[in-house]
């Protein structure tokens, strides 16, 4: 109860629990329908929402391209060309878009680049990190 108080997120293990829906759900940190709050609990706490994006609209918490249930799950897709990753987005209809450090937003890239990392931006629409030189190894998260 100390973390309620000092607005310190709370575990897992803390007082509120959450409800997951009915049937599979493909989110690591589970798929929520609702929270059990004990009977009694009088303290506050900051519970943030989430919901599917609507057709155009960009998505205010980003997932990775490769987490469960985006489209590059279990693709070793970092350091691979522009030209390959946006290939392999595009056959799971994706539209990539593009930004690099110290880079406007809204740029294309030379096919030979190498991708870093990316998100999911909107619904149908990937933002790729790219860099002209190779990042870190990045190995495959656990269960590829």
């Amino acid at each position: 109860m100390d973390r309620l108080r000092s607005g310190e997120p709370v575990p897992a293990e803390g007082p509120i629990k959450p409800i997951d829906g009915p049937g599979p759900c493909e989110r690591p940190s589970g798929c929520p329908v609702g929270l059990k709050v004990p009977v009694g609990f009088d303290k506050s706490a900051r519970v943030i929402l989430g919901r599917r994006a609507t057709p155009g609209e960009r998505y205010a918490m980003p997932t990775g391209i490769a987490m469960p249930g985006e489209p590059l799950h279990c693709v070793d897709y970092a350091n691979r060309t522009v030209a390959e990753v946006t290939a392999l987005l595009r056959e799971r209809g994706v539209t990539p878009s593009y930004t690099a450090h110290s880079r406007q937003r809204s740029f294309t890239p030379p096919d030979d680049w190498y991708v870093l990392d990316g998100v999911m931006s909107a619904d149908g629409q990937a933002l790729l990190l790219v860099d002209d030189k190779p990042g870190d190894e990045r190995p495959l998260p656990a269960g590829c």
